[in-house]
């Protein structure tokens, strides 16, 4: 779902690539849409292929969007993990280097390298205040009575007025509501509620 999210989406991201591409005057000659982040995308089939390219001889180095994009964990072992390859293929006397935004990294450089890390710690501090706005929004709209935050029960139905607003209407299910009623008619009656639900909902 990111990954066709307009705000972080693989658009926005190419978009940032173009602007580091101008602003250093690189030329893009291969583009990896990987869409998995973290240690993770070490084993797919697209970061072996980057690998390799950037390993050729006429390839300078790797423009990523942002390291928030590369990475989610700012742990010392998940950031290890991540940057290891980086390291092996442009360690020693290579000349390779890594872009983003206005910056250019020397992974051999140990300031550097302080600044790849600062940039996943900032990242994943973003993330962290991301989650806790969010969960925070879905309190305050828990308490409308037009928004639909929760998984609603299998006899209720939400229509949204507007399909990018989370704004509408709730209403009964017509077809659970008169099950729920001969349900509600039954146990008034005396009978034993696990097996009135089982008679009508589950064994009609």
């Amino acid at each position: 779902e990111q990954a066709e999210d307009e705000k972080t989406g693989l658009d926005r991201q190419r978009r940032d690539i173009q602007f580091t591409k101008n602003y250093f005057n690189l030329g893009v000659v291969k583009e990896f849409p990987i869409i998995v982040t973290g240690a993770k995308v070490l084993y797919t089939p697209e970061f072996r292929e980057l690998q390799g390219w950037i390993q050729k001889p006429n390839i300078s180095g790797l423009v990523v969007p942002s390291f928030d994009r590369l990475n989610r964990d700012d742990s010392f072992s998940g950031m290890g993990d991540l940057m290891r390859p980086f390291e092996e293929i442009m360690g020693g006397k290579s000349t390779k280097r890594l872009w983003s935004g206005k910056s250019e990294y020397d992974v051999t450089n140990r300031g550097d390298r302080h600044k790849i890390r600062a940039a996943f710690e900032y990242a994943a501090t973003e993330r962290e205040m991301i989650a806790f706005r969010t969960g925070q929004g879905r309190d305050i709209l828990r308490e409308s009575e037009t928004a639909c935050i929760d998984k609603l029960p299998f006899y209720v139905k939400f229509t949204r007025c507007d399909p990018k607003v989370n704004e509408g209407k709730f209403e009964w299910i017509l077809e659970y509501r008169a099950m729920m009623t001969e349900a509600a008619r039954r146990v008034a009656k005396g009978e034993a509620i696990y097996s009135v639900f089982r008679d009508i909902f589950i064994d009609p």
